[in-house]
């Protein structure tokens, strides 16, 4: 009897982990950090346009500075999923989406370290990689994308643990990742890694050579089902390449003053490698290798720097006996508690009104405060407000697509947020700006209104001014 009930109380202890994931992700259904990026705004106003006619553009629809200068629409499956969560239940439902995204990517885990670590390791574990998450646990096409390369990375490890090849119905994961994000060359780079681990490891390599071969011409014949064909294949590299990227704070390289959770996240890993580097292999330390450079680079590769690593890690710890417990957890089980807890959360969250609020990529406050024929006008806007501008009918001056507006009209789009004057006054010589949104802290501020144009508005996220000749017009109104 007293094993019985040891046993019981093993098996729910195992639980630990994903029980703890499953009220994570039920609190980030309530959080309104979930709205705090400006592109998730362009990105819904995209989908939508999808809907709408159709078809997926390849020409700028949006801005009133690039309108027809071509554009790749590298991300249009994840836009018409955020727009139909959105047309199902408005801000609510792209929280679901969101929240879903990430309960199936914890979730993975969650179960893997649940069979494979103690309890308190297990959760340990989960918090490390949830907290890796947070920062861009926001409602954008990458969260979408992140669960996908879980998936990819899941099946990848199995394949090899049985010395296989993934099944042939895993590369349908990639033709869903090409049409959803540009890092499903992550993707193609994993699968290539470890179809190299299998020729140096597998048991026949003959075999190998041949089965990972194959799949690896079906993956890179996956890539081709896109509307752009092979002009994705060159997106990801022409935006890496970019001189101006470090405009967009994800892209900036980390500092190791400010970045005190990439430092922490970095050394676990490479903790957990130095204690299980027999039984990984060098193929897959210097996978991680890779990914932790290209996380130092480019400080938004953090989340699959640790998503990857923390899945090869586990694989690792199935054959160290010195910190496991290989039967404690069943998968069914925690599927059903942890599905229970989340399905609660979003029906809480369906009831519970979601009310978005002002915050520095939504400047709804100062938005409502330009009068219709003001909003008609060109404008000059943050870069950050564009994504807003775009779903509320607004032509933005510049918006989340730097790709498309390049490098040089990057750089000299810096120069006028700064307030330069001759950049300034080349832009707003030719009285076609109207108006003037950006934050109070730009530079551009002083300059325009040094020119004589109005303050209209202000608070702590944007200041509105308008040309001079247009402030009796307002005032009228």
């Amino acid at each position: 009897m007293t094993n019985n009930t040891e046993a019981q109380r093993d098996a729910w202890s195992a639980l630990a982990a994903p029980i703890a994931v499953a009220c994570w992700v039920v609190t980030v259904l309530f959080n309104p950090g979930l709205f705090n990026d400006s592109d998730t705004n362009w990105h819904l106003a995209a989908g939508d346009l999808i809907l709408r006619t159709g078809t997926i553009p390849t020409v700028d629809p949006f801005s009133w500075t690039a309108t027809g200068r071509p554009w790749v629409a590298h991300e249009w499956l994840s836009e018409v999923f955020m727009a139909l969560a959105y047309k199902a239940a408005s801000w609510t439902g792209l929280a679901m989406l969101a929240a879903a995204a990430l309960a199936l990517i914890l979730s993975i885990i969650a179960i893997r370290a649940g069979q494979w670590l103690e309890p308190q390791r297990a959760v340990t574990m989960m918090i490390v990689v949830a907290a890796a998450l947070a920062p861009t646990t926001m409602i954008r096409p990458h969260l979408l994308a992140f669960a996908l390369l879980t998936v990819w990375t899941m099946l990848l490890i199995d394949a090899r643990r049985k010395d296989r090849v993934p099944p042939w119905w895993s590369v349908l994961v990639l033709v869903l990742w090409v049409n959803m994000h540009a890092s499903w060359v992550l993707g193609i780079a994993l699968s290539g890694a470890f179809g190299f681990e299998a020729l140096l490891r597998s048991q026949s390599r003959l075999r190998a050579l041949r089965n990972w071969s194959v799949f690896g011409i079906a993956c890179l014949a996956a890539t081709l089902i896109n509307p752009q064909g092979f002009a994705l294949w060159a997106y990801p590299f022409d935006v890496s390449t970019m001189s101006t990227l470090y405009l967009i704070e994800e892209w900036r390289p980390m500092d190791v003053r400010k970045d005190a959770l990439h430092l922490a996240s970095m050394a676990l890993v490479l903790i957990g490698v130095i204690r299980l580097h027999r039984q990984m292999g060098i193929v897959r330390i210097l996978l991680l290798a890779g990914l932790m450079l290209m996380a130092i680079l480019h400080i938004r590769h953090l989340a699959p720097f640790v998503l990857v690593s923390s899945l090869v890690l586990l694989d690792a710890v199935r054959d160290d006996s010195r910190w496991g417990t290989p039967t404690s957890l069943r998968p069914g089980r925690a599927v059903i508690v942890g599905s229970l807890i989340i399905l609660a959360g979003f029906g809480a969250r369906l009831f519970i009104p979601l009310v978005r609020q002002d915050n520095g990529a939504n400047p709804m406050a100062a938005l409502a405060a330009v009068p219709p024929q003001i909003r008609a006008l060109p404008v000059i806007n943050h870069y950050d407000f564009g994504g807003v501008l775009i779903l509320n009918g607004i032509r933005p001056y510049v918006d989340g697509r730097a790709d498309m507006y390049g490098d040089v009209y990057m750089q000299q789009y810096i120069r006028i947020l700064a307030g330069q004057p001759d950049a300034v006054h080349k832009v707003l010589a030719d009285g076609k700006v109207g108006w003037i949104i950006v934050q109070p802290k730009n530079g551009l501020v002083a300059t325009a209104e040094k020119s004589g144009w109005r303050r209209l508005h202000a608070d702590q996220w944007a200041v509105v001014l308008i040309r001079p000749d247009l402030a009796s017009t307002v005032r009228k109104n």
